[in-house]
């Protein structure tokens, strides 16, 4: 039904690796108006340390007064 299909976000991204130490990351989230209506860009970056993985990513509004406006998202990995 209709409503079932309002339940699917959609997010779509790219990812390129620079000498295999420096990730740059792209992508775009989208959620239907009626389940929190959540759009935005995403800008990212990783680096690879010996053992560690540190990530970044900054989330870019597609529309005004959105709660995530300018987040910052970052993750610390750890590789055995």
């Amino acid at each position: 039904t209709a409503e079932e299909i309002r339940e699917i976000n959609y997010s779509t991204g790219l990812e390129a690796w620079l000498f295999d130490k420096v990730a740059l990351r792209a992508g775009y989230f989208h959620e239907a108006a009626t389940k929190g209506n959540r759009k935005f860009a995403t800008l990212g970056l990783g680096v690879k340390i010996k053992f560690f993985n540190v990530n970044l990513a900054y989330l870019i509004p597609t529309q005004q007064k959105n709660p995530l406006e300018n987040t910052v998202r970052g993750s610390l990995l750890l590789n055995f």
